[in-house]
């Protein structure tokens, strides 16, 4: 994704899929919904790294991809025919 200069948001999730780190979430540390920690859990000792995702989400940002796909005039007209 970097030789395009395209880049992505790293979002912090629930292991269980239950909800996003973000907002008025983005200070928790244990799920709202299942209670599920939002730090990898060491298997050994059971305690939670806390500073190391136990799940991440990658957005990649759409304005920067379509400012990609219409940076020329040739390519832009190309890719509006497709969808025509």
């Amino acid at each position: 994704m970097r030789e395009f200069h395209l880049g992505y948001e790293k979002i912090h999730a629930c292991p269980n899929d239950c909800c996003l780190f973000r907002k008025d979430k983005a200070d928790l540390d244990k799920c709202p919904r299942c209670h599920a920690s939002r730090w990898k859990v060491d298997k050994h000792t059971k305690k939670a790294k806390v500073g190391v995702p136990a799940k991440v989400l990658r957005y990649l940002l759409i304005i920067p991809r379509f400012k990609a796909m219409f940076k020329s005039e040739k390519d832009g007209s190309r890719f509006m025919v497709a969808f025509q």
